[in-house]
């Protein structure tokens, strides 16, 4: 999966019929600064959204494209354990069946996201992340808790 995604990324650089350069850096084999810029541009990074929802979207692009390791970055400390101690890999199988069924063949960039504080908690610090597919109803998902710890939000749920 991770090699087709550089190459579909690639095809939709080059376009249908526009000719391509194959400019490259240093006279080695990879692309230009620009080439790589156009392509990065096509697809949403966390850097887009809402410091709050970093976490839910990190989550939904991990499941998708099968990463552990960035799946580990999700969650807070104390979910972190938890999960080490069942397993990465299961807690990775279990969401992607999750997703599976609640949203079918999802792209993390469907999604935007509102955080919304908590009564009686510190919105600096707690809260909660609505999310909504686009071109849908909110509701599809629920509203997932969210903290920051050591200054960067993390899922503070299950």
């Amino acid at each position: 999966m991770k090699v087709l995604i550089p190459i579909l990324i690639g095809l939709l650089v080059v376009g249908c019929g526009e000719k391509q350069t194959n400019n490259t850096d240093k006279g080695n084999d990879t692309p230009s600064k620009a080439a790589k810029k156009t392509a990065a541009s096509q697809k949403i990074s966390s850097a887009q959204i809402i410091p709050q929802a970093q976490p839910v979207f990190a989550l939904l692009d991990a499941v998708k494209n099968s990463d552990q390791n960035q799946l580990k970055t999700v969650f807070s400390m104390k979910h972190q354990e938890e999960y080490e101690n069942e397993g990465w890999d299961k807690v990775l199988a279990r969401y992607q069946k999750a997703f599976t069924e609640v949203l079918g063949d999802y792209k993390p960039e469907d999604f935007t996201f509102e955080f919304k504080s908590i009564a009686d908690e510190r919105e600096d610090i707690v809260g909660k992340v609505s999310i909504t597919r686009k071109g849908k109803e909110s509701g599809e998902l629920p509203d997932l808790r969210v903290i920051k710890e050591n200054g960067v939000w993390k899922m503070a749920e299950r």
